[in-house]
């Protein structure tokens, strides 16, 4: 099973949940972690844009005119939070290419449904895989990216998740360190560069059942 983002999270539960429907597992881009600190906030400041915008109507507004005004922060708060510095500055190296890049992440907001956002946000907000990391028996990959903001490295050592290599008895954690020619943050999954295979392998080869590689994919220095 091999999930991204939000399917990245599917990943970690389901490998909880039906521990022998898979032969293997792969997150891309999640934390087995609960949302918390910034990812939390960036979660809640979606919610209330979307919530407090006068169109919204609880939910319960006509398709023909859907709420806007949350589209002005939470779009561009999103592109923030799913891009990179890097990219950001190479994209709008000006105030005024900037500013248009504002306004071209608002004009593609509006094929966004409220509703549709509000749900994604919310529905996944009380996730965490955290106490059930044992139930998984089948080897896992797991792959974050150094400057992603919504789920960095780091994460893998919060304390919802810090007992991860202890509850599930590894014999091997690696964490193997990428440096490649570009930086999308949390999109860098959209357009990888090639993982070192090698390194992977090597590892697998004498892996226990379970284990859990951290490919730590920097793109930070050579943006």
């Amino acid at each position: 099973m091999l999930g991204t983002s939000i399917g990245g999270m599917q990943t970690w539960l389901r490998g909880e949940m039906f521990p022998n429907d898979m032969d293997c597992l792969v997150a891309i881009a999640s934390t087995p972690a609960a949302i918390s600190g910034r990812n939390m906030i960036w979660r809640e400041m979606i919610s209330q844009a979307i919530r407090s915008d006068p169109a919204w109507k609880n939910g319960d507004y006509p398709k023909d005119a859907p709420p806007k005004n949350w589209i002005k922060a939470v779009i561009p708060l999103s592109a923030i939070m799913t891009g990179s510095a890097g990219q950001f500055q190479k994209q709008a190296p000006t105030r005024e290419t900037a500013i248009d890049l504002v306004g071209k992440l608002e004009a593609d907001g509006e094929a966004c449904d409220a509703n549709d956002m509000l749900y994604a946000f919310e529905s996944s907000a009380d996730y965490d895989p955290a106490p059930k990391l044992n139930a998984t028996v089948k080897p896992m990959l797991t792959i974050n990216f150094a400057d992603d903001l919504t789920n960095p490295p780091e994460h893998l050592h919060l304390p919802t998740a810090s007992n991860y290599t202890e509850v599930m008895r590894l014999a091997l954690a690696a964490t193997v360190t990428y440096r490649a020619p570009c930086c999308l943050g949390f999109g860098s999954w959209v357009f990888p560069a090639a993982p070192p295979t090698l390194a992977l392998t090597s590892g697998l080869s004498n892996a226990p059942t379970v284990h859990i590689f951290v490919l730590n994919i920097d793109r930070r220095n050579r943006c």
